[in-house]
């Protein structure tokens, strides 16, 4: 494996999508409520169950997702990608990264104000 290759094995399924969703429900929390609303009981349950359902519903898929089109799409010679397949799997990643941030900012978007109303 080349080194965009071992990169992509070394991101936490999980710990991209937690870090996006307590950001999108602090920016929520600030802008619809004023920070004394994260300090509530029901923010810490909505947090710990954001927290398990991103990871299970956005995280760990897209991770599968990246590692499925790495082994099946660009698949070459098992010593390492040509330049073009290596930049192509790196446009691909960060489309996908794309797509997650944008898929989390607005899940957490709707499952905040429908919580917190």
């Amino acid at each position: 494996m080349n080194e965009s290759q071992e990169s992509m094995h070394r991101v936490s399924p999980g710990g991209f999508s937690i870090t996006l969703f307590i950001g999108c429900t602090i920016y929520f929390g600030l802008v619809n409520h004023g920070w004394q609303i994260l300090l509530t009981f029901k923010a810490a349950i909505f947090i710990l169950l954001g927290i398990l359902f991103s990871v299970l519903l956005i995280g760990v898929p897209f991770h599968l997702l990246r590692v499925w089109l790495e082994k099946r799409v660009f698949k070459t010679a098992e010593t390492s990608l040509s330049p073009t397949g290596a930049k192509q799997l790196k446009t691909t990643a960060t489309l996908l990264m794309v797509v997650q941030v944008v898929l989390t900012f607005y899940l957490t978007k709707f499952a905040y104000l429908w919580y917190f109303s």
